[in-house]
């Protein structure tokens, strides 16, 4: 069975998966400013990927956001 053949229900079904769910995981946790290079990151990035919208383009804005390098256009 591929990848595009499978949903939440046909796992839970087939392969017996149990999800055991649990609201406000995260309550506990204090809230934090996000730092200057952080809100730059996203604001100058998030509008592109939503432009351009395909998941090549969006694994290589990641890529270069970790590791320094720059947007090319191919």
């Amino acid at each position: 069975m591929s990848y595009n053949d499978f949903d939440l229900k046909k796992v839970k079904q087939e392969l017996g998966v149990t999800l055991t769910e649990k609201q406000n995981a995260f309550s506990a946790i204090k809230n934090i400013d996000i730092s200057f290079i952080l809100t730059e990151i996203l604001a100058e990035n998030i509008p592109l990927v939503r432009a351009i919208n395909t998941e090549k383009a969006r694994s290589e804005l990641n890529y270069c956001k970790y590791s320094g390098g720059s947007v090319k256009n191919t």
